[in-house]
């Protein structure tokens, strides 16, 4: 699917960015939605063109795409990076290609999107550290000093923590080499990664609202017994708190554009 966005014929060069839909679950609405949802959050100009791909569906970028993109989004997902799927294996191989040989080319890692990045690049992804799944506001606070950080990326903590939404049951353990951590909370120590200077990931979920985590996740982990009633609670409570995703979310899109 392409999705233009009122394209102006006078743009001496129109930039193009792709969303790697890792997500098939119905309650999702399916990708169109999801293409649409982080089109919203994370263009810029009007004339900027933007496709999706379908890549849990198998329709995973080639190398030669990465000369037609300026930038890529993986998405969050309910599979695991380290599912025998041949899309999950491909992906992987098309991240590493982009960082051995593209380092113009911005990406961006939301959770799982985090999580694939951190594994092709020779990270380690795992279990949540606490051996449970994590669905709550999280703190999230800075793990490094602003001159160790991107420019644009540095500008998220200047004044304090975030409140951020979080849904995982594994996240990344261990960075691979040169990788350094910006942000880290008391359930991950590797919530916001700068992988490259081309390359963002984040372990959270700022393109998502708190309303859908209590509709879409939270019953079926009550349901499975995932959580106790008193992890439902402590959840719901914590979904009252404000959150930080806009702040989030502008950080995300000027790292994009870069």
């Amino acid at each position: 699917m392409l999705l233009n966005k009122a394209v102006n014929s006078e743009a001496m060069e129109q930039k193009r960015f792709a969303v790697l839909i890792c997500e098939d679950a119905e309650k999702w609405g399916g990708r169109d939605v999801m293409l649409k949802r982080h089109v919203e959050l994370y263009h810029r100009e009007d004339d900027e063109e933007w496709r999706g791909f379908n890549v849990c569906g198998g329709e995973v970028p080639t190398a030669e795409d990465l000369d037609k993109y300026n930038g890529f989004i993986i998405t969050g997902s309910h599979y695991s990076v380290h599912d025998d799927k041949e899309w999950v294996r491909k992906t992987e191989k098309f991240v590493a290609t982009l960082a051995e040989k593209s380092p113009s080319k911005r990406l961006v890692g939301l959770c799982f999107g985090h999580q694939l990045v951190a594994k092709a690049l020779g990270g380690v992804v795992a279990k949540n550290p606490l051996g449970k799944f994590v669905l709550q506001t999280e703190r999230v606070m800075a793990a490094h000093s602003s001159s160790d950080t991107n420019s644009i990326v540095s500008k998220l903590f200047e004044k304090g923590s975030l409140d951020l939404l979080e849904s995982h049951s594994e996240c990344v353990t261990e960075l691979p080499p040169n990788a350094k951590t910006i942000a880290s909370s008391n359930t991950c120590e590797h919530e916001m990664v700068l992988f490259a200077d081309n390359i963002l990931g984040v372990q959270f979920h700022p393109e998502c609202t708190a309303e859908e985590f209590e509709e879409k996740i939270l019953p079926f982990l009550k349901s499975g017994k995932v959580f106790t009633e008193e992890d439902v609670l402590k959840t719901k409570e914590s979904f009252k708190v404000p959150l930080d995703s806009t702040k989030v979310n502008e950080v995300l899109k000027d790292f994009l554009h870069q």
